[in-house]
């Protein structure tokens, strides 16, 4: 299936750049295609195999289906966790800044994250999209944090906040901008969905260990109804050299206001898993 989805919400992201609080998302990501939003980019990625044990994830939030989700990684276990989080510590480990791979898009460098989603629904069923409603990296001064109050917050790509509802538990994100996916891009569970595109600069001055709290479906414009999303790191080496253009890519816009871009400072800043989660 080859088929390209037109970037959505393009009047509230506009009203959104203007200052308004209008919630729109920043685009479905197309089928071999990307969007972007203040110089990260989201491309869709075939990436085959990304079954269990070949994938490696350093985090997996899996909440059993409820909506919306929201985990966080860390080394500790989750009987010691001081902060909710629908991560399934199974399948989530501590990332230490060390060796993350830098890889060359568009001559500048970048930091890479992978997330395979699972969703329900058939192709061209709005039940097969998914909503990243929150994306949030944290420097943490060790691998066995049990809350993010003891980390610090140095990307926050959307600008909202996740809480948790004194009484279900559940949490609550504040974001009211966004990206969507479409689950049925892929053949399904199992294939890589989505690369995601930091610009090295965003790591500048920040090392220990790295936690990523993510947030999917409410407020997003599709429920997350299946669980299970996983993400990892790309680390030991690069996809392409910084200055190639064999990683070069064309992002079809509307409009340049999703270029604002992240200043990318060149330097090694790279993290690797731990050796036991390997």
């Amino acid at each position: 299936m080859r088929k390209f989805l037109a970037v959505l919400g393009f009047l509230g992201m506009l009203g959104g750049a203007t200052g308004t609080a209008s919630a729109a998302t920043i685009g479905l990501v197309p089928d071999g295609g990307c969007v972007s939003y203040l110089g990260v980019y989201f491309c869709d990625a075939d990436i085959r195999s990304t079954g269990t044990g070949i994938f490696d994830p350093f985090l997996r939030t899996n909440p059993g289906n409820k909506d919306p989700s929201s985990g966080w990684n860390t080394d500790a276990a989750s009987q010691d966790w001081a902060q909710l989080n629908d991560a399934d510590d199974a399948w989530t480990s501590a990332l230490l800044s060390n060796t993350l791979a830098v890889t060359g898009r568009n001559g500048d460098p970048y930091i890479v994250f992978t997330v395979d989603i699972n969703q329900q629904g058939t192709p061209d069923d709005a039940t097969s999209l998914l909503s990243l409603s929150h994306f949030e990296l944290y420097s943490c001064p060790t691998a066995t944090n049990t809350s993010l109050s003891t980390c610090t917050s140095f990307f926050n790509l959307f600008g909202g906040a996740v809480t948790y509802d004194s009484v279900t538990g559940r949490p609550i994100i504040s974001d009211t901008t966004w990206v969507d996916f479409d689950y049925r891009n892929h053949t399904g569970s199992g294939d890589g969905d989505i690369k995601i595109y930091i610009p090295l600069g965003v790591f500048a001055g920040y090392s220990g260990y790295i936690s990523l709290l993510d947030g999917w479906g409410t407020p997003g414009a599709y429920q997350d109804n299946d669980g299970f999303q996983e993400w990892a790191a790309l680390t030991g080496g690069s996809e392409c050299p910084v200055g190639s253009t064999a990683c070069d890519v064309t992002v079809p816009e509307p409009a340049s206001l999703m270029l604002f871009g992240l200043a990318a400072f060149a330097g090694a800043c790279r993290v690797r898993r731990r050796s036991s989660a390997v």
